[in-house]
């Protein structure tokens, strides 16, 4: 899928990158979203600053017990809702929409989402059971102190 979920890991919950840098996270977050013309890299929508989000990506390797970041993404706040789908069902957003949303971009049906949808969870639940070892060395690539 081109928009999928990007379920943390239970274990790996409030251990990211906004947390470890604090407010250099927010500077981090602005430059790369102005580079990128604060524009959905899914839905190509180009929104407002605070509609925009920088959302991190990660690599998971099981048998090594790693979580890597590899990337960010600028996205919108509908298609970042659909990353985090877990906990848009909690705060309790409009799954229909979201699902139609996810549909739309990724050119499938809804039973295609939905199974696509259970197949994440499944793999959510697994992940979850491991104590992950974090690489978020990815962001040496930017000049902080300069942010």
């Amino acid at each position: 899928m081109k928009l999928g979920l990007h379920l943390i890991p239970r274990t790996s919950f409030y251990l990211n990158l906004r947390e470890f840098l604090g407010d250099r996270w927010n500077k981090l977050s602005k430059n790369i979203r102005t580079q990128n013309n604060f524009t959905c890299q899914y839905c190509n929508i180009k929104k407002e600053s605070k509609n925009i989000h920088l959302h991190e990506v990660w690599k998971f390797y099981t048998e090594e017990k790693l979580q890597i970041l590899v990337g960010f993404e600028c996205i919108c706040n509908v298609c970042h809702s659909v990353h985090h789908w877990g906990c848009s069902q909690i705060k309790g957003l409009d799954m229909e929409f979201l699902a139609n949303h996810a549909c739309k971009i990724n050119n499938c049906s809804l039973d295609e989402w939905k199974s696509y949808v259970v197949e994440c969870f499944r793999e959510w639940k697994e992940r979850s059971e491991i104590k992950w070892n974090i690489d978020m060395s990815y962001v040496n690539n930017f000049r902080l102190d300069l942010i």
